[in-house]
């Protein structure tokens, strides 16, 4: 273990000014200053910061103590004590608190009753509702691609200008759908803002999760006197939790009619927990109780993170195993042959049962897995120390005793490139996977590959607990990771039934000088909230025969 002076990595201050300081500190040669708290520098260092360093390394500022963890035994351990190693929930606060408690902004006991009742939300009825609009969101992007209706150019050849955008498009029109029971059609209007608001639902929605760091980083008395883009952050938080107040009221009212909306919200306003009834009042809302005895805090607040997560993280998942796909016209391939196998005989895609067809889809999963390892949208998981005196972790057979008030980062990206458990680690290679999806798809646990993968030696030696941190690692793992998973499964089944994706090439290129254009654009993906690609990579469709 090695210490570094450095600039502190989560100081407040640093995240505000660093996109700017540090092309300035660079230039006066004082880079070695924040060499590991630099803008995406580990998603930069991969493994090699580890190889370099150590498994275990410290880094020490004046602004405090971190731990970057890349060794699976301590990634393991850390997940588990989950009373020893919380998450920084302050931080978490501060960009979600505003909507209400929620399983993201808590810990210890509060967190226990947060995931005991949000794991009862997402149900196989609630994953149906996710499948059949994953394939009408799909089909009709995928119809406008081919017909040019992508506002940039008249676009006979399929090429696709907006891929991130309309990512984003799909996965927070599918997410609204599962979670608040609203649909929007792919093609919608400009909808009429109603009396009282200064944004629709779906105008607010989408400027707040566009401009969630504007809520992480900034002070709150911006949203009132800062710039124009502050204002309008703050205008929006303001009209999205007032509009999520009233689907509560509407799910509410039709719960007590005996309606069942099969969505997310339903879900919770039905918890069966007693922890989750009201116990006094609430400080986000007077009317604190829903008329099914909820706290509709609670409520809100869950809501606001499904739609947080099930927006940004699927749409940057989604949209990172697009580009792949299109760079490796042999994985295409092997991708079709499974796609055809399930569609053989149906005409109609919405004829196709969810519980039937998701489990056959193995090869497309592994693509999904191997898109994640390659480019997690959370490249380290963040844990703490805040005030526990008693933390601790044992590497090497010796106990390490890590200080209060510490951060301790778990290095997703530097266990994902790291060629101990990943061979040829840079390569795009969803077959390594293929073994742990039919386990999975059987209901054993990928995470027990180590012991039932029998002769598959490749699946064996590869996945082990600690080495893959794509949903996470332990108790707190993504409780959102199938709801993921069928969106964008059902999303692969409507774009690749009758055509393939393959990068547009440049007067004189060969599909080599392409890809690495592509790999190097994918290379440069940086850091927001999660890993985000800033370079145009030009694809389109083609039909397949």
């Amino acid at each position: 273990m090695l210490s570094n002076l450095s600039v502190y990595e989560w100081s407040m201050v640093w995240l505000l000014v660093k996109e700017i300081a540090w092309p300035v500190l660079k230039a006066l040669r004082l880079g070695w200053l924040v060499k590991y708290s630099r803008p995406s520098w580990n998603f930069d260092a991969k493994n090699k910061v580890h190889e370099d360093l150590g498994d275990i390394f410290c880094v020490v500022s004046p602004g405090g103590l971190s731990i970057f963890v890349g060794d699976p035994d301590v990634i393991c351990e850390v997940t588990k004590k989950r009373t020893k190693f919380p998450r920084p929930v302050k931080s978490f606060v501060k960009v979600m608190g505003y909507f209400g408690p929620s399983i993201l902004s808590s810990e210890h006991d509060e967190w226990r009753f947060h995931r005991r009742v949000t794991n009862k939300t997402f149900t196989e009825p609630n994953h149906k509702v996710v499948w059949f609009d994953s394939l009408y969101q799909a089909s009709a992007m995928r119809d406008e691609w081919l017909s040019g209706l992508d506002n940039i150019t008249s676009n006979k050849e399929g090429i696709i200008h907006k891929m991130g955008s309309d990512c984003m498009k799909l996965a927070l029109h599918v997410v609204t759908l599962a979670s608040f029971g609203v649909q929007i059609p792919w093609t919608a209007q400009k909808e009429a803002v109603p009396a009282g608001y200064e944004m629709s639902f779906r105008e607010a929605s989408e400027f707040f999760l566009e401009h969630i760091a504007i809520m992480a980083y900034c002070p709150k008395w911006l949203y009132k006197y800062g710039p124009k883009l502050a204002q309008t952050a703050g205008v929006a938080a303001k009209n999205m939790r007032r509009h999520m107040m009233e689907l509560i009221q509407i799910e509410d009212e039709k719960l007590q009619n005996g309606e069942d909306g099969k969505n997310l919200l339903s879900a919770m306003l039905q918890s069966d927990d007693p922890e989750a009834q009201a116990k006094g009042g609430s400080a986000y809302d007077t009317a604190s109780v829903s008329k099914t005895g909820v706290r509709k805090d609670f409520v809100m607040g869950n809501s606001a993170i499904f739609l947080l997560a099930g927006h940004e993280t699927s749409a940057r998942s989604l949209e990172y195993a697009l580009f792949l796909f299109a760079m490796h016209p042999d994985v295409q391939e092997e991708i079709f042959e499974e796609i055809d196998e399930i569609l053989e005989g149906v005409g109609n895609i919405y004829d196709l049962k969810y519980e039937e067809v998701f489990p056959k889809m193995v090869k497309t999963n592994g693509v999904l897995y191997e898109a994640t390892r390659l480019f997690p949208v959370t490249p380290y998981i963040p844990k703490s120390t805040e005030d526990v005196v008693d933390s601790w972790f044992i590497y090497k057979d010796q106990r390490v005793d890590i200080p209060p008030e510490s951060m301790v980062a778990l290095n997703a990206i530097g266990v994902h490139y790291n060629e101990r458990y990943w061979p040829e680690p840079y390569r795009f290679k969803p077959s390594r996977w293929y073994q742990t999806q039919k386990q999975e798809a059987l209901g054993i646990s990928p995470q027990d590959t180590l012991q039932l993968s029998g002769s598959n030696t490749d699946a064996a030696r590869l996945y082990r607990r600690g080495t893959y941190l794509g949903f996470g690692e332990g108790p707190r793992n993504c409780p959102g990771k199938r709801f993921a998973q069928v969106e964008i499964m059902a999303t692969f089944l409507a774009l690749f039934r009758e055509h393939r994706m393959e990068l547009v090439l440049e007067p004189g290129e060969t599909h080599r000088d392409a890809f690495d254009r592509a790999w190097t654009a994918l290379q440069r993906s940086r850091m927001v909230i999660t890993l985000n690609l800033f370079e145009e990579i030009k694809v389109k469709l083609v039909p397949r025969k």
